[in-house]
């Protein structure tokens, strides 16, 4: 899917999304409060939703889930059979991936891998692996602990890191797909790879000030407290199975659809609460139509609401109510806010946000958010999320 969106900048929320086709607002987990800060509040649990995990379950599938992000053990994990949860690079997570199909490959089965490489671009990967985009010298001092911050190492060396986290987590996904291919469960297996959210190289300090806030002080690196492109543009890639291979869908799709579309895809019927619909029709067209697209969710600063429309995209920032728009078909990395010089779309695209906010629900039950403890805090701030200063 050449133009797939996500609904939220990080990943609670956007897997929830993936995995219950509801909005964040809808399924509520995601920060709480008018003003958010992941680095003191809890995030609200994915609850009640019903998954399509616990669909298939119940249709006779066993599930497990091998992850590498703390944020997919709240609540998510209750949603399978078995989940594992370790702080480990994507090498790690498919080994156990791979142990697990050797083990289970004769019974219906439904694999969730949740890798972490790439996230933050200051992690790194093996050497090989950072040997293809950067000088081994180079690679020598990082290891040593040289500048090893996010500025020092996007003015030095611009996004080679984090292509090198890229292509070492794409080879571990290669091993996985071999391994599908050697147990001979390619025709018979749907795989689908998508990316819950993007990264942020300082694309929109300027704007971040000028239109957000954010509690920590840090502006236009990493994730979280934006809606811009390079936050929510993911990967969605389907294959195996009767699915057509080579073909790409062009147009806008959301990751709301995932769900309806695996769901369509093995003959089951949509679960109730669903609101996405099947992208299977797209692929025999290869075109998605567009398709309306409600992004929201950050975990930094006062919320923000955004939505594709066709080429359009507008941005609402709450509670001071500044707008953005950005004519993606000219303007692709949002560059130029044409928000004064197109009052009547303006209008209308506010008018829809405003619309989709009153269907969908508030935030969850305040007493589903968890207590952090100490092993999670250390495991959050592993991540980047938390600082270690934070009582």
């Amino acid at each position: 899917f050449e133009d797939a969106t996500s609904h939220a900048p990080w990943t609670l929320p956007s897997v929830s999304t993936v995995l219950t086709s509801l909005h964040p607002s809808e399924h509520g987990a995601q920060v709480p409060g008018e003003h958010k800060n992941l680095d003191k509040e809890p995030p609200h649990k994915l609850t009640s939703a019903e998954s399509v995990v616990q669909i298939l379950g119940n249709h006779g599938r066993k599930t497990q889930a091998f992850v590498a992000n703390a944020f997919t053990g709240y609540g998510i994990d209750d949603h399978f059979d078995d989940f594992s949860y370790s702080f480990v690079t994507a090498e790690k997570i498919v080994d156990a991936g791979i142990e697990f199909l050797r083990t289970n490959h004769e019974q219906p089965f439904v694999l969730y891998l949740h890798l972490n490489d790439p996230h933050e671009h200051h992690r790194l990967v093996p050497r090989r692996f950072r040997g293809e985009f950067t000088d081994p010298a180079v690679v020598e001092s990082l290891d040593d602990g040289v500048g090893r911050n996010y500025r020092y190492l996007y003015e030095n060396f611009g996004f080679a890191l984090y292509d090198a986290q890229t292509a070492f987590a794409d080879a571990q996904v290669g091993l996985l797909l071999d391994e599908l291919q050697t147990l001979d469960l390619w025709d018979d297996t749907l795989i689908v790879i998508f990316s819950d959210h993007g990264e942020e190289f300082w694309e929109h300090e300027e704007e971040h000030r000028l239109y957000g806030e954010d509690p920590r002080g840090i502006y236009g690196v990493g994730h979280g407290q934006s809606l811009y492109q390079e936050l929510l543009s993911a990967v969605l890639l389907m294959a195996g199975g009767n699915l057509p291979q080579g073909t790409v869908v062009r147009g806008a799709v959301g990751l709301r659809d995932v769900a309806p579309t695996i769901l369509d895809v093995m003959a089951l019927p949509l679960g109730e609460s669903m609101k996405g619909e099947s992208l299977l029709p797209t692929i025999g067209t290869g075109h998605a139509n567009n398709r309306e697209i409600y992004s929201e969710g950050i975990a930094y600063g006062y919320e923000k609401k955004a939505l594709r429309s066709g080429d359009w995209k507008f941005i609402l920032s709450l509670p001071n109510s500044s707008e953005e728009l950005y004519d993606l078909a000219h303007d692709p990395l949002e560059t130029t806010n044409l928000a004064n010089t197109e009052p009547e779309r303006v209008a209308q695209m506010k008018a829809r946000i405003l619309e989709i906010m009153a269907e969908t629900s508030p935030d969850g039950d305040p007493t589903a958010a968890p207590e952090i403890s100490h092993e999670t805090r250390r495991n959050l701030q592993a991540l980047g999320y938390l600082t270690e200063s934070e009582p």
